[in-house]
C-alpha cells in the first residue's frame, strides 16, 4: 500500500504494509532547511572558504556563465538552482571532464566542500532527541516491521525518531544468516522498519 498523503487510523489499521515516499518537506516542520535556505547558508560558509576550497567560486561562476551561454539567463549567485548546479557538478565528474585535475573519487573540490557544508548545517540544525515534535514520534511509533520507507533526505530526523520511540530498523533491505558464492540464507527472525536512504550522492 502506497501512501500518498498521511494515512488515516482506519488505513494505519486495515493495512499489511506500507510504502512511504519521503522528501525534504517532511524534516521542515521540525526545522531543517529546504534547498533554497540550505543553498544560502552554503554561500554564507562559503565566504570563509580558503585553500583548495576557494575553486568553489570558481565553478559557481562558471556554472552561472555556462547557463548565459546555454540558455540565455543571467543569474547571479543567490539565483542559482541548487539542485541544478550539483547536477552540473555531478556530470562534470561522473564524465571525468577535468581529465587529470579530476581531485578525488569522492567528487572535485566544490562537490567535497558542498558535502562537508550540507552535513555541517544538517547536524546543527538537527533536534536534540528530547526535542524531536511529537508528530515525528507519532509516526516513527505507527510504523510496522513490514512497512518500507523510501526518503530522499540527507538528515537523519526519522532514524532520531525511530530511535527514540525504541522501534527497530535498518538501512539496508535485507539481513542474511549466511552468505556463500553462489547462495545466501535471508534473515527473518529481526522484526525491523526498512529505511532506503535513496539522496543522491552529491
Amino acid at each position: 500500500m502506497l501512501f500518498g498523503m498521511p494515512p488515516t487510523n482506519d488505513d494505519w489499521e486495515s493495512r499489511n504494509f506500507g510504502i512511504f515516499i519521503l522528501g525534504a518537506g517532511f524534516s521542515a516542520p521540525a526545522g531543517l532547511p529546504l534547498a533554497d535556505e540550505l543553498w544560502s547558508d552554503i554561500l554564507t560558509h562559503a565566504r570563509t572558504f580558503q585553500g583548495r576550497a576557494q575553486q568553489f567560486w570558481d565553478d559557481l561562476d562558471y556554472y552561472i556563465d555556462f547557463r548565459r551561454r546555454a540558455d540565455g539567463k543571467a543569474l547571479n549567485r543567490e539565483q542559482v538552482n541548487f539542485e541544478e548546479f550539483l547536477g552540473f557538478l555531478d556530470v562534470e565528474h561522473y564524465l571525468g571532464l577535468r581529465g587529470s585535475d579530476t581531485w578525488s573519487e569522492d567528487g572535485n573540490e566544490t562537490q567535497v566542500v558542498i558535502k562537508t557544508q550540507i552535513g555541517k548545517i544538517l547536524s546543527r540544525r538537527m533536534p536534540e532527541p528530547g526535542k524531536i515534535p511529537a508528530v515525528y514520534l507519532r509516526f516513527a511509533e505507527k510504523l510496522q516491521p513490514s512497512d518500507l520507507i523510501l526518503t530522499f533526505n540527507y538528515d537523519l530526523l526519522l532514524e532520531r525518531s525511530l530511535e527514540s520511540v525504541g522501534k527497530p530498523y535498518r538501512l539496508f533491505p535485507r539481513r542474511y544468516e549466511s552468505v556463500r558464492k553462489h547462495i545466501s540464507t535471508v534473515d527473518y527472525s529481526q522484526d525491523e522498519v526498512v529505511v532506503l536512504k535513496l539522496a543522491k550522492d552529491i
